[in-house]
């Protein structure tokens, strides 16, 4: 068989032997399938956990599974690069989210649609009883992003089942949260005297594990849902274990809304499919490629919310930006034009201002005509700058000014867009301090020593 082909079966999509067969449209593929587990043998790590029938982890990092987790690392890298933690509007957004499919899929009956966002909101509205589902896991995960630098361990595992059970982290201290198969009809494939095992043996994978953190947490996530350790709630601590595993390691990812691809009804038979192919060949790696599909589509979804928050943000601030930034127009009073203001203030009698500048290589109040040699000088001592950046921070860099995206997109005449992008390179670069009034960004010039 061609080598490209048996390659494929692995890096490309990692499939079954049934897979293959389908793909291939023939019936005898054991000597292919062969080839295909021999080249994944090679890049195969055992990892000291374990199967209900004992037989070990060993998950097949082959090149194409590891691109794709080293793509996922960078792409979360990015997005929090590019939107820190402590904007709340999308963690509200993405919690929201996460209560709204838990209230589908719980059909958790709701009349009032503002509810999900007071309990978001943790405000004083009377929340009904019934929504205590809603409450407790959007406790549960306040928990993960709270105590996320603790170790995860069998303490971890107590409090979030607490919480999801009775609303608080306490339970009585010889409460056992694990499931005792003899009170359920339920066949379980791990006995009930070895889960407290096999979960120490997680938490010393996770503990010890050099893997990247994204492997880790979904080795978690399978692990669990595996086990089937809880009385109740198994596929809720299943997500809240892999979420704590990203949040302790500084991945921070506690709304990430992934909830939806384990819990909702049509995800359900892919998830029961795929764990089924992992454990048939003892293979995580087959659950760690669902894993991995399933976590860019909630980071889509992260992403989503992000351009629908920038868009909004620019619409509010060309809605109050006005054709001059020094109007009055939020007191419905008339707008004065800076230009007009010093026509009208001209003469003996005028109040004389001292301009100062932010950088100390110009002089104190600029001359109109030397504009393009402070734009020169700018240019040489900031490469970066493009022109038009150097221009309208060469006119506006008065300390105790603030200056305006309008301001920028009138006088260099371009879109609103590249106007509000240059400002904010201007205030990145240090020349500015980004402040917000109301829903519009104003820049005031930082001095520079």
């Amino acid at each position: 068989m061609d080598n490209k082909q048996i390659l494929r079966f692995s890096d490309d999509v990692y499939f079954t032997k049934e897979e293959v067969k389908s793909d291939l449209h023939i019936s005898y593929v054991d000597d292919i399938f062969k080839q295909i587990e021999d080249y994944r043998d090679k890049y195969r790590q055992k990892i000291d956990l374990f199967y209900p029938d004992l037989f070990p982890f060993k998950i097949a990092l082959v090149p194409g599974i590891y691109d794709r987790f080293t793509a996922l690392e960078h792409r979360i890298i990015s997005l929090e690069r590019n939107y820190p933690k402590e904007e709340h509007l999308l963690h509200e957004a993405n919690l929201c989210d996460i209560l709204t499919s838990f209230q589908m899929i719980y059909k958790v009956p709701i009349s009032d649609d503002s509810l999900i966002k007071h309990i978001v909101k943790e405000d004083d509205y009377d929340i009904p009883s019934v929504t205590f589902l809603l409450k407790n896991y959007y406790k549960a995960l306040k928990e993960v992003d709270f105590r996320h630098a603790s170790p995860f361990n069998e303490n971890t595992i107590r409090q979030f089942y607490a919480i999801l059970v009775r609303g608080d982290r306490e339970l009585l201290e010889n409460t056992n949260v694990y499931r005792n198969d003899e009170e359920h009809d339920q066949s379980f494939s791990l006995a009930s005297d070895r889960i407290e095992a096999n979960l120490d043996h997680l938490f010393e994978f996770v503990l010890n594990s050099k893997l990247f953190p994204t492997i880790v947490s979904g080795i978690t996530l399978y692990s669990m849902l595996l086990y089937e350790p809880f009385e109740c709630f198994d596929e809720e601590m299943a997500i809240l274990s892999m979420k704590y595993v990203l949040e302790h390691n500084n991945i921070h990812l506690f709304d990430l809304p992934y909830e939806t691809y384990i819990l909702s009804e049509e995800c359900k038979e892919k998830l029961k499919e795929v764990m089924n192919k992992s454990k048939n060949y003892h293979d995580p790696t087959y659950f760690l490629s669902y894993y991995l599909d399933t976590m860019n589509l909630a980071l889509d979804k992260i992403e989503h919310f992000i351009e629908e928050e920038k868009n909004n943000a620019i619409i509010n601030e060309e809605y109050a930006s006005s054709d001059s930034f020094y109007g009055l127009d939020d007191d419905n009073q008339e707008t004065i034009k800076e230009e007009d203001y010093n026509n009208n203030h001209q003469g003996s009698n005028s109040l004389a201002f001292h301009q100062q500048v932010s950088l100390p290589i110009f002089p104190k109040g600029l001359d109109p005509n030397d504009i393009e040699v402070v734009i020169h000088e700018l240019m040489e001592i900031y490469p970066s700058l493009k022109m038009n950046q150097a221009h309208f921070y060469a006119k506006h860099c008065t300390i105790g000014k603030y200056y305006s995206i309008q301001q920028y997109k009138s006088e260099e005449n371009c879109a609103y867009e590249t106007a509000r992008t240059s400002m904010d390179n201007l205030a990145e670069l240090g020349f500015y301090k980004k402040e917000k009034i109301k829903n519009r960004f104003i820049y005031t010039p930082v001095i520079r020593e």
